[in-house]
């Protein structure tokens, strides 16, 4: 259960970002490095490996099947393996984030942060953004800076400038189909 009452004394900023096509850029040499490093039994990195590099792609026109390739990156989506290897891949996401904390569950992700004032959030944000963006990259994740989400709590709006692009904090922010609204701490 959420305190709302420590909440309530400070300004909240929740930021989301989009990940184009998160699933399809896995790179199986980083993923088997993370899971070595997680200390993971070889037998299961040896099956992920495998897992991963058997995979192909085709077009199929009635019985007749064109153009096989290999995926050299990315799982297979809908597979059970899937949430579970982007989980793997992108757990150490969260050490890039202190003060703040990450929600998150597949590509849908979310960064709170909480300060006592607009001003100390504004620069939490934006190392945070700026640090997220760059952890992502460096795993060749394809992230839009102009479709980031932001919402702040408990504060007008925020304004964040990250490599020369403004990101304006909205009125409300949907979050797995629920709206939550700029407002919604006050009222507690």
């Amino acid at each position: 259960m959420v305190c709302w009452e420590r909440y309530n004394k400070n300004v909240v900023g929740i930021y989301s970002v989009y990940l184009t096509a998160a699933f399809d850029l896995l790179k199986k040499e980083n993923h088997i490095e993370i899971m070595k490093c997680k200390g993971f039994p070889k037998y299961i990195i040896s099956s992920v490996f495998n897992y991963l590099s058997t995979c192909y792609g085709f077009v199929q026109l009635d019985d007749i099947i064109y153009c096989v390739r290999e995926i050299k990156a990315g799982c297979i989506q809908g597979s059970i393996l899937e949430p579970i290897l982007y989980n793997i891949y992108t757990s150490e996401l969260e050490n890039i984030f202190s003060p703040a904390k990450l929600v998150a569950y597949e590509d849908e992700a979310y960064v709170i942060a909480t300060c006592d004032s607009s001003e100390k959030l504004k620069d939490v944000l934006k190392l945070t953004i700026s640090n997220h963006f760059e952890w992502l990259d460096s795993l060749g994740m394809v992230c839009n800076l102009s479709l980031t989400d932001l919402i702040v709590f408990g504060s007008d709006k925020l304004e964040v400038t990250i490599n020369d692009s403004l990101i304006k904090s909205s009125e409300t922010m949907k979050v797995l189909g629920v709206l939550f609204p700029h407002e919604w701490l006050k009222s507690y």
